[in-house]
């Protein structure tokens, strides 16, 4: 079985085929949408041919801009970007334009599917006048798909899926374990030439897309602690068919979480948990796969080093934990590295410069924080530039006609600006005083590490001996990083020669030292998503330093010890490639599992030992993983709760109350288990049956997460107040 690759990049086929293409996905949407009106329902394909509808316009938008020849990733991504943006853009139209003319529900599914349709019509129309005389090139590049090493990872999605299932249902996490297993092989298959370098970017995406399936499916609800947040937003748009801009709030001013969400469920048929649970992590999964071409414009590595540079920013807890919870960091990260791809792009051009600025819009309106660290690089790349043009040194700029100029700084400032006082009503900007502010007033505490979020979870001990192994990983990893850092540094200052990439990475240094110095820093915005965050830049650094590090472990032994030891590069690689397959096991909570750790880290792995009594008993770590899943039974105390509480009393849970968040009730207060006077309703919605048998409770802090022990005394007083609900594992109190 041959793949030719040209046949996938259907912006580069004849426009009369392309025509035919894109009214077929028209046709045969309209006519299930007919089928709809008189009641035959076909949900699956309108599902299906929805998602094209609206993904369709990112390659007509490249035909209209005469950008041919791109590549496949480059030609897919830059697609569903501009897609993604185009929504964004059409749906905020939509709610601001439509109300104006009286009709107040402006993202209906009539007023939306007829939008989209007619948008792509027009799109095409001036595509096929535009573009009518492309003549695709009649050349083909076919790679064989019968590799039995490539046929094993494209198989591994599919055990990861049915895995997932075997864990939640069965309790069962045998096939999980082969599914990781599996994926620790990826780097070693690579130094050992198992599979054609070609087939490394459909690698990177059919792995990515698997580990970040393989926690979004574990449940048949949601998995993460902001998602949840993110689902109400979201649901708040799709039930009033309109975005309510003067609503307040983080969440609430991003387009990625307001608008995208809602548009694809309405035009597809599906809620808003099956795009969280799947459309968006597909979206997600491309952002490795951006890196590798990003990697490969931008700094001097082969095909190898590209790919295990980027498997290490897969390999992290961060990337399928983390950011599977975060669906609108999601979207904006996949803005985020097209933006850096196109930074580092050669070609300058009007067509590149108008997906550069569309991009840009999306970024601001996707995502507060990385919006802002998207400016702290264009500045950095500017400032640095100037700096070092000063000195009495010359240095040499590649990349001179880049994208980042005055001008772009400018434009990207006031688009920040403007969305977020004119949209968010300031509700972000608050968010970066209050940011800016909390740093200031630690100031005093810059060299207390008890007060710094960053030193805690870079210096937080475990008694636990593969705890501490994994610590100690991670340390190195942090000292490969600066090793290649210093490398780069040494090379600048020799050679006399700056990239704009190697500004990005410095840039990058300064961004994780500030959260590491900075008192409180790393919990206003999260050390670890910063830490995601850089990695996609540090990475090379990362490959780069482990090598230069045993180069000169080889250089040093020969010289002094008198003894020589042989590494070739092919040898450094390989130790590289097995050094990342252990790193990756440790990250994915397999090595936990295996040793029966009482600290797991991994939900899909992990959680079916929550089930069982006497070992949640034992294992703490148990309840961290829990919070970031609900239960049926939670939910179903949770909507109780929403239809029976009297508003006029206060309530108090134990944790938190992701379950009531998910219905839109936000008022609930932490409390302490020992301080039970309080008047008003007391939810266990979170854990009851823990709190029961380990006697404590989690209190959470603005600065820290802690236990509290419960007294005897206090879980006495707690049975005598009234109990008006109870199901499996959770008790509403009314205390009056």
């Amino acid at each position: 079985m041959d793949l030719h690759i040209n046949e996938l990049q259907i912006n580069d086929w004849s426009m009369r085929r392309f025509t035919v293409l894109i009214f077929s996905i028209l046709i045969v949407y309209i006519s299930i949408s007919l089928l709809e009106t008189l009641k035959i329902c076909l949900p699956d394909f309108k599902a299906f041919f929805g998602v094209l509808i609206l993904l369709i316009p990112g390659f007509i938008i490249l035909r209209i801009l005469n950008l041919h020849e791109l590549g496949l990733t480059k030609s897919f991504t830059f697609s569903i970007g501009l897609s993604l943006a185009l929504i964004m853009i059409i749906g905020l139209i939509l709610n601001q334009i439509i109300p104006l003319i009286g009709i107040l529900k402006p993202l209906t599914q009539l007023i939306l599917q007829l939008t989209f349709i007619f948008s792509v019509i027009i799109l095409l129309i001036i595509a096929y006048l535009i573009d009518n005389d492309y003549k695709p090139k009649p050349s083909k590049i076919n790679l064989s798909l019968m590799n039995p090493y490539l046929l094993l990872i494209i198989l591994n999605l599919f055990i990861g899926v049915i895995g997932v299932n075997f864990a939640y249902y069965l309790d069962n996490n045998l096939l999980l374990m082969i599914f990781i297993l599996i994926i620790s092989l990826i780097p070693i298959f690579v130094v050992f030439n198992k599979f054609d370098s070609k087939f490394y970017p459909f690698v990177i995406f059919i792995t990515s897309l698997a580990l970040l399936y393989h926690v979004s499916l574990f449940s048949p609800f949601l998995v993460g602690t902001d998602i949840f947040g993110e689902l109400w937003q979201a649901n708040l748009t799709y039930i009033n068919q309109i975005w309510d801009v003067s609503t307040t709030g983080l969440l609430n001013s991003v387009l990625s979480i307001t608008i995208l969400p809602p548009i694809f469920s309405i035009m597809c048929g599906f809620d808003n948990v099956f795009y969280l649970k799947y459309i968006a992590p597909f979206f997600f999964s491309l952002v490795p796969v951006v890196l590798y071409s990003f990697y490969e414009n931008a700094i001097d590595l082969t095909e190898k080093e590209k790919l295990l540079a980027v498997f290490f920013v897969i390999s992290l807890s961060q990337f399928f934990f983390l950011m599977i919870g975060l669906a609108r960091q999601q979207i904006a990260e996949l803005f985020f590295v097209l933006l850096l791809w196109l930074i580092v792009d050669k070609k300058y051009n009007a067509a590149n410069v108008i997906v550069f600025i569309l991009f840009t819009f999306a970024l601001v309106c996707s995502h507060y924080s990385l919006a802002y660290i998207f400016l702290f690089y264009v500045l950095s790349y500017i400032f640095l530039k100037y700096l070092i043009s000063k000195t009495s040194l010359k240095y040499t700029f590649f990349f001179s006609k880049s994208k980042i100029n005055l001008n772009y700084i400018l434009l990207l400032v006031v688009l920040i600006v403007a969305w977020q006082i004119y949209v968010s009503y300031g509700s972000v900007l608050g968010f970066l005083v209050g940011f800016i502010e909390t740093i200031f007033n630690g100031l005093s505490d810059i060299f207390t590490p008890q007060a710094n979020v960053s030193v805690k979870v870079l210096t937080s001990s475990s008694s636990k001996i593969f705890h501490t192994i994994f610590r100690y990983i991670f340390y190195s990893v942090l000292f490969f990083i600066v090793i290649g850092m210093i490398d780069l540094l040494q090379r600048i200052r020799i050679k006399k020669e700056v990239k704009t990439f190697e500004i990005m990475a410095i840039s990058s240094c300064a961004i994780l030292g500030i959260f590491v110095v900075l008192p409180f820093a790393g919990f206003s915005l999260g050390f670890e998503r910063i830490f995601q965050v850089t990695s996609l830049i540090l990475a090379p650094y990362m490959v780069l330093g482990f090598k230069r590090f045993l180069t000169l472990i080889k250089t040093n032994t020969a010289k002094f010890l008198k003894f020589r030891v042989d590494v070739s590069g092919i040898t450094l690689n390989r130790l590289l490639a097995l050094f990342l397959a252990i790193f990756f096991l440790f990250n994915s909570g397999f090595v936990y599992e295996i040793v029966d750790d009482d600290l797991p880290n991994s939900i899909p792995l992990s959680m079916h030992h929550a089930k069982d009594i006497t070992k949640i008993e034992k294992t703490k770590g148990l309840m961290y993983l829990k919070v970031q899943t609900i239960s049926s039974s939670e939910l179903s105390s949770a909507e109780w709760f929403i239809d029976h509480y009297d508003s006029k009393q206060r309530t108090f849970t134990a944790y938190g109350s992701t379950e009531l968040y998910v219905f839109g009730f936000r008022n609930a207060t932490i409390i302490d288990l020992n301080k039970t006077t309080s008047k008003g309703y007391i939810g266990y919605f979170y854990l009851n049956s823990i709190v029961k048998v380990m006697g404590f409770n989690i209190l959470r802090k603005r600065t820290s997460v802690s236990e509290t022990k419960i007294s005897q005394d206090s879980l006495d007083n707690l049975n005598k107040i009234n109990k008006i609900y109870s199901n499996t594992g959770n008790d509403i109190f009314l205390n009056t």
